[in-house]
């Protein structure tokens, strides 16, 4: 490549009463650089214009992708198994966690914190009217790695999803 791009210090040396800024010394230096390859920095580079079109760098495939698995059905509380829940599986029961596991308060270790952050995990309830596996089994289109508790709270109240599998 015997062509160099010009400096745009020297090619504004070469530019005599050259303004200091603004359009008309941009102006002047495009006039400038007349043929020769243009500093990058004043915009005037031309592109060469692409023959053929460009190819991809990851390999193309024909076949479609594949229909997402569809979602089972929300099977929903009916307004009278709504009222018929106690209103204490709304909430979490410290001293009835103590009391199912005292392996917890041995270790001088929050009930509310130990269930957040282990207690769903290792299959233990946060009170005796909501079981989680019970709650992910009756809902499958939960994911299993999210706190059945928690969606039920945020989620599960409002969409009347059930807490146990429908009864037959």
């Amino acid at each position: 490549m015997s062509e160099k791009l010009c400096s745009l210090v020297d090619l504004a040396r070469e530019i005599p009463n050259l303004p200091l800024s603004g359009p008309a010394r941009l102006a002047a230096l495009r006039a400038a650089v007349g043929n020769r390859p243009a500093p990058a920095a004043l915009g005037v580079r031309r592109r060469a214009i692409r023959k053929t079109p460009r190819t991809p760098s990851f390999p193309i495939t024909s076949s479609p992708r594949p229909a997402p698995a569809p979602r089972p059905p929300v099977i929903r509380m009916t307004e009278a198994e709504a009222k018929a829940l106690p209103v204490e599986v709304r909430f979490f029961d410290r001293e009835w966690y103590l009391k199912q596991h005292p392996d917890v308060g041995h270790a001088c270790i929050d009930p509310s914190r130990h269930y957040m952050e282990k207690g769903w995990r290792e299959g233990r309830n946060p009170n005796p009217y909501f079981d989680g596996r019970a709650y992910l089994e009756a809902n499958p289109d939960v994911d299993p790695a999210t706190n059945p508790f928690e969606h039920f709270i945020f989620f599960g109240i409002a969409e009347r999803r059930r807490l146990k599998g429908a009864v037959k």
